[in-house]
């Protein structure tokens, strides 16, 4: 399984190193792949990639609601990029 979590998420370069981080990050990864690795799903990278990109994917695997999605904000008002900025969007 470490392997795995290695290739996948970089694991061994993870810079997660105070208390009981690296404990908390790897169950975190260990619920990912386990939500991920379904029958009939073999490529475990494919899947990450595919959900990174989609959020409602990602919400309904978890089997949550997906009334929400959060979409990143494509330019502040100067007309400068924002990096890392997002808005939450409700849908009714």
């Amino acid at each position: 399984m470490h392997y795995v979590r290695d290739v996948t998420f970089g694991e061994d370069a993870s810079r997660v190193r105070k208390k009981v981080g690296p404990e908390v990050m790897m169950a975190v990864r260990t619920c990912v792949l386990a939500i991920l690795h379904r029958p009939g799903k073999a490529n475990v990278a494919s899947a990450l990639r595919y959900n990174g990109w989609r959020q409602q994917t990602a919400l309904q695997l978890l089997g949550t609601s997906t009334a929400w999605i959060e979409r990143p904000v494509a330019r502040a008002i100067a007309g400068s990029y924002l990096k890392g900025a997002s808005v939450v969007y409700w849908y009714h």
